[in-house]
């Protein structure tokens, strides 16, 4: 169960689902309209779609009794709620029932993970999120960690390009801690050192409009395009386009599109901060930004164009680390090992 929404958290839905639908019976429930419902029947994926979304217009109560019908009709042993509010939501729906009910948890944000703290467990997406689980109350033996993953094992080839431009990709939900303002002062700073370079951002979000109008002022349109959420097949083109991507975050516990960019082989330079420090090691798969600057990003930038070597080796490196501890295969033996101790539990 998730609520609505697009973003790292309910793309996870998509994951687990695709990671335990061979072995266990799973039943996936989505609210009406939900953007990632294109991704579920792109990969094949069962599921339910309750009648109406999820807003604060509509009465809690008649959430619950709509979930709640589903899940008896299901009868599960174990309830997943992906994000605080997928959780609130199941929780409502579950009085008085036996199964195990476990929050996913996506968000470093402590007063969001407050609404959690009657769960059954806990799963963090990092080894970060565990420790801040416990942190605000969370009982350490009912928390369990499983990383990101994607659900696909294949890794993609960077098209070959001779025409001097690079192009430099960014990917996420436009909203401040994702840090796209530093984008856009690396981008000034590299065009007013006539480096030849093409930003192409993908995603939405509350900050885009005001984004699109700083872009405008600086006189960067030539060199920053914003191309919008992309599909699951848009997204292979993306990043087979791409020199190399920049994750510019300033607060994320762990973005799925720097896997999406390892996947690719594409070259990553990343901000410094927990997500980051997560997946990759500083010039081994990745450059890790000595500050979070755009200044420090585009020095970052300026040593991968000046040393295709470098480029060449962290993208090897990347593909590699993608292989082994973020494909579907690695991600599915980490959710069934968390998902036979979550059947072991009892209800709290």
């Amino acid at each position: 169960m998730t609520g609505h929404g697009a973003g790292g958290v309910q793309q996870a839905l998509v994951t687990f689902a695709q990671a335990l639908r061979h072995t266990h019976d799973v039943q996936t429930i989505v609210w009406k309209n939900s953007p990632i419902i294109a991704q579920l029947v792109a990969q094949g994926i069962d599921f339910q779609v309750l009648p109406l979304r999820a807003g604060r217009r509509i009465p809690n109560v008649f959430q619950a009794f709509l979930l709640r019908r589903l899940l008896q009709a299901f009868s599960p042993a174990l309830v997943i709620g992906f994000s605080p509010r997928g959780y609130i939501e199941a929780k409502i729906a579950s009085r008085n029932e036996e199964w195990v009910l476990a929050a996913r948890i996506g968000t470093m944000a402590s007063q969001k993970i407050a609404r959690t703290l009657n769960a059954d467990a806990w799963i963090a997406n990092s080894r970060e999120m565990g420790l801040l689980l416990q942190e605000v109350g969370c009982e350490a033996d009912r928390i369990f960690v499983v990383e990101n993953f994607l659900p696909s094992n294949k890794t993609h080839q960077v098209v070959e390009r001779d025409d001097g431009r690079k192009r430099i990709g960014a990917a996420g939900r436009f909203v401040k801690r994702k840090g796209f303002d530093l984008i856009l002062e690396a981008a000034t700073i590299l065009a007013a050192k006539n480096v030849d370079v093409e930003w192409r951002l993908a995603g939405d979000g509350p900050e885009r409009a005001r984004l699109e109008k700083l872009v405008a002022q600086a006189g960067l349109k030539d060199r920053i395009a914003f191309v919008g959420w992309l599909s699951a097949g848009e997204k292979n083109a993306f990043y087979e386009g791409l020199d190399f991507f920049v994750c510019p975050s300033i607060d994320d516990p762990f973005p799925r599109v720097m896997l999406e960019a390892a996947q690719a082989g594409v070259p990553v330079v990343a901000t410094d901060f927990v997500g980051s420090r997560t997946v990759f090691t500083d010039r081994t798969n990745a450059l890790i930004a000595k500050e979070n600057t755009g200044a420090s990003i585009a020095i970052a930038v300026s040593e991968l164009i000046s040393s295709p070597s470098l480029a060449q080796e962290l993208s090897r490196n990347a593909a590699e680390l993608f292989n082994s501890r973020y494909s579907l295969d690695a991600g599915e033996k980490r959710i069934h090992k968390a998902v036979a101790l979550l059947a072991r539990l009892k209800r709290r």
